[in-house]
C-alpha cells in the first residue's frame, strides 16, 4: 500500500474455515473482521472451501472489479468515454465462437 496508489489496489479480507466455527463464535469473529476490514478499507468475505460457501461469489466479485478497473483504465488511457471500442458484448456467435463450443467437452 505504501508503494502503490491506494485507490488502485483492490483489498479483501477473507475469512476461511467458516464451516468449522460455532455460530455464536462466528458472529463475534465476523464483527471483528468487519471492523478490521473497515479500518484497512477492505471488503470482508467469509468463505468455506470445504462447503464452497461464498467461494464462487468472492471470485466473481474479484473478477468483476478487476474487469471494471481495466475497462475504466483503458477508457482513461484512450481519453474516450465510449466503451464500444474496448468491450463488445453480443448474443451472436461467429465462426470462431462456434468452433470453440464444438471442441469443448461437456
Amino acid at each position: 500500500m505504501r508503494d502503490n496508489d491506494p485507490s488502485s489496489v483492490l483489498l479483501f479480507l477473507v475469512g476461511t474455515k467458516k464451516d468449522l466455527s460455532h455460530p455464536d463464535q462466528l458472529a463475534q469473529m465476523e464483527q471483528e473482521a468487519v471492523r478490521l476490514a473497515e479500518e484497512i478499507r477492505a471488503e470482508y468475505w467469509a468463505v468455506s472451501a470445504l462447503s464452497g460457501e461464498g467461494v464462487r461469489d468472492f471470485f466473481l466479485r474479484v473478477a468483476s472489479l478487476t474487469f471494471e478497473a481495466t475497462v475504466l483504465s483503458e477508457l482513461e488511457r484512450n481519453n474516450s468515454r465510449q466503451a464500444s471500442d474496448i468491450v463488445k458484448i453480443s448474443n451472436n456467435c461467429d465462426e470462431k465462437c462456434k468452433k470453440r463450443q464444438s471442441s469443448c467437452c461437456h
